[in-house]
């Protein structure tokens, strides 16, 4: 009996269980939307005419000559500048480990098609692109992911009462690039979750031979990040320490240097 007088009851011990759950339906791709620079939507096909999307660092053609993969003894990239300009000719040397890595910006907006409940309290986003095969340690994984996040330019609005972090890329998976939110809260149906932050993408990968115009694949760079997709995933606990049924899923891709567009200007 307690202290109001109620008469307490005292049953066999049985292991806590979480309630089973029924995943609403509407999630899809078409819940993602993004701008990049100037508010603009780079998967709108009238702004791809007009040059708008993600672009990555440009090949830097060696001064070489045409057997070597160069334009020639007499042409010389200007995507990077070895030394400064020749009084005799004018010329400069192109080197390709002084490249200014070109800068994109990108804020994606998640539009929840329904609620999501108080218990799912993490939130994981990965962003990657193409990277190139190989690399055993840190070092090379870092060299061959052409995807860099700038750390400090994230921001994260709309995730409830929870706090986001970029992670960095994951050592057991090359190139995927994580973001959390954690200790949300519940998350209203329509409820609009913003992500965004600045990167660039370097020229790893790609590949040049002069050739002859005839040839289609020369004379064209050849391209290895061709797509960036940054996908959201909320998971429903099943049990008080895994999280492994998926309660929310959506992905945003869009293409990198007009791949697949008519511009295809990262071949050029």
């Amino acid at each position: 009996m307690d202290g109001n007088n109620y008469n307490m009851i005292s049953q066999t011990a049985s292991a806590a269980t979480i309630l089973a759950v029924t995943k609403p339906a509407g999630q899809a791709a078409a819940n993602a939307a993004a701008v990049v620079s100037f508010g603009v939507n780079p998967n709108d096909s009238t702004q791809q005419g007009l040059g708008v999307g993600v672009y990555s660092t440009p090949y830097c053609i060696k001064a070489d000559t045409l057997a070597n993969s160069g334009f020639g003894e007499d042409f010389l990239s200007n995507c990077g500048i070895g030394t400064g300009i020749s009084p005799a000719n004018g010329a400069v040397t192109s080197d390709a480990a002084k490249i200014l890595e070109l800068n994109n910006a990108v804020e994606i907006t998640w539009t929840l098609p329904y609620a999501i409940p108080n218990d799912r309290t993490f939130a994981d986003i990965v962003c990657k692109t193409e990277v190139v095969s190989g690399g055993a340690d840190g070092p090379a994984k870092y060299a061959n992911d052409p995807l860099k996040i700038h750390q400090s330019s994230m921001i994260a609005k709309g995730w409830g009462t929870g706090n986001c972090f970029y992670l960095g890329a994951l050592g057991t998976a090359n190139g995927d690039h994580r973001f959390q939110c954690r200790d949300m809260g519940t998350l209203a149906k329509s409820s609009a979750l913003q992500l965004s932050f600045q990167f660039a993408l370097t020229n790893a990968g790609k590949t040049y031979t002069q050739g002859t115009a005839a040839d289609a694949t020369k004379q064209i760079v050849i391209t290895k990040a061709n797509t960036l997709t940054c996908e959201l995933k909320i998971f429903t606990y099943t049990s008080a320490k895994s999280s492994a049924v998926n309660w929310y899923q959506s992905a945003w891709t869009t293409n990198i240097d007009g791949n697949t567009q008519t511009s295809a200007s990262g071949k050029w």
